[in-house]
């Protein structure tokens, strides 16, 4: 028996299904045939961008015959290859001519048994492996693990494999004169609860990597270079030792100060998937393409700062993304595209909050955004524009898509139910600025779309609101 095929994939695994899918997006009219040993494989589902590099999903098993009908699918074993014909022959004897051939069996883990199978040594290899990791870890008394890479750190920490140990505080010092870390070392026993465990660390970067989620992370004045692509999350906190007067002081020198910046360019500063606190620290975003990213619970940040470049017509501060909430109290945002952008229904309480130099303060992406401007203490300086406020609804006597208002108050009478509070706007280019429904930025994109264009690609609604 023989077959023919313009592509062959062989694997049924993730590499091997998403390649054929892959396939059949970008050649349409291709034969392709994916060869698996099961009847059963496995493909990726809820693939959501978290960063420009990365990305985060569910794995999905399901029959062969639940593919659809972009490949063909045949379940067998490879058992030869003619490379000089373009052939191969499966262990049922199937002979399948091909024009191009993708290989996605996987790899296979360097144990240290040789070539005896013990039962008791186990190479993480995909999720079957990690599955048996899980079981065999349930009931071990002692556990072994050879390797100090990413994986050999993660799983000594993982607080999914192993017992969850109690929220430990992490001091991170850079060097210093001895009385110096003697005073951050008394000014972090203030901040540190009696009974907690406590690290001393030499880089942010190595607590980000061994950390629980729900660690307290307190940092020296000085530079803390990061290139972090995880989650922070479950009630964690990230602090700096210094003084909240320090952070704000508008001749600030940041080399006294706790200043957090991304080695990873044209990225995402920090990732928050949770509840999360900051407090007392400078955020240099200025190399990064957007702050913070919230997308889901509550980010609390105290006496924070964070600083963008100035020049690009793209940057955020801080995206809080549908159902998350940022609650910031005596921040100063500045130098950003847009400071804090508020998608649809989000909330924001803002208490003296200053943003300085933005080319739009704050924009609201949708009605159903709240925002409560606690007091009157929040302000809005030298921006080009202080609000942007999409998707309002102005009402039948209005027909202008652009309405230009002078003051919070007057927005409020469009949306009294989600804007509360006031605030003060000194020197900006316009004030508040507001989309009609009917000439809504983001109209007839989805949320998904939308994502995709906030981690890899310029937001538009950005550009075109000056």
């Amino acid at each position: 028996m023989s077959r023919e095929c313009e592509f062959l994939v062989v694997g049924g695994g993730i590499a091997g299904v998403s390649c054929a899918e892959s396939l059949a997006i970008c050649r349409p009219n291709a034969s392709i045939l994916l060869l698996s040993e099961s009847s059963i494989v496995k493909s990726v589902t809820n693939l959501v961008p978290v960063a420009r590099y990365l990305h985060k999903f569910d794995v999905r098993e399901q029959d062969v015959t639940e593919m659809g009908a972009s490949f063909e699918t045949l379940v067998d074993r490879l058992d030869h290859i003619n490379s000089s014909e373009h052939c191969i022959r499966t262990k049922a004897g199937v002979e399948i001519k091909y024009r191009y051939l993708c290989l996605c069996t996987g790899g296979t883990p360097k144990l240290f048994s040789g070539k005896c199978v013990d039962p008791l040594v186990i190479g993480i290899r995909d999720t079957d492996s990690v599955q048996l990791l899980q079981r065999k870890l349930a009931t071990a008394k002692d556990v072994l693990i050879l390797g100090n890479g990413g994986i050999a750190r993660r799983t000594r920490q993982s607080e999914d494999l192993l017992v969850e140990r109690n929220p430990i505080s992490h001091v991170v010092t850079l060097p210093g004169k001895l009385q110096q870390q003697m005073e951050l070392l008394k000014l972090a026993q203030t901040l540190v609860k009696p009974e907690s465990q406590v690290q001393l660390s030499n880089t942010l970067q190595d607590v980000l990597s061994i950390c629980q989620s729900n660690d307290d992370i307190l940092l020296s004045p000085g530079e803390h270079t990061i290139k972090f692509l995880e989650h922070l999350n479950d009630n964690g906190s990230l602090r700096g030792l210094t003084q909240p007067e320090a952070i704000l002081s508008p001749a600030a020198d940041l080399s006294l100060l706790p200043v957090v910046c991304s080695s990873d360019e044209d990225s995402t500063l920090l990732v928050i998937d949770g509840d999360y606190t900051l407090s007392e620290l400078v955020l240099d975003c200025r190399h990064v393409r957007r702050g913070i990213l919230l997308r889901n619970g509550t980010l609390t940040m105290r006496g924070c700062r964070l600083l963008g470049d100035g020049s690009s017509s793209t940057q955020e501060g801080i995206v809080c993304m549908p159902g998350a909430s940022v609650e910031l109290k005596s921040c100063l945002i500045e130098n950003f595209a847009v400071g804090l952008s508020m998608r649809p229904k989000s909330s924001a309480e803002l208490g003296s909050v200053q943003f300085k130099t933005c080319k739009t303060g704050l924009e609201l992406l949708e009605k159903s955004a709240s925002v409560n401007l606690q007091g009157s203490k929040c302000s809005f300086e030298n921006c080009a524009l202080g609000i942007l406020a999409d998707g309002f609804v102005l009402g039948e006597q209005r027909t202008e898509k652009v309405l230009v208002l002078n003051k919070f108050s007057e927005l409020q009478r469009y949306n009294e139910d989600n804007l509360l509070g006031n605030c003060s706007f000194y020197n900006c280019k316009k004030n508040v600025r507001v989309f009609n429904e009917s000439g809504q930025l983001l109209a007839q994109r989805s949320h998904q779309q939308l994502l995709e264009d906030e981690l890899g690609g310029e937001n538009k609604e950005n550009i075109q609101m000056v």
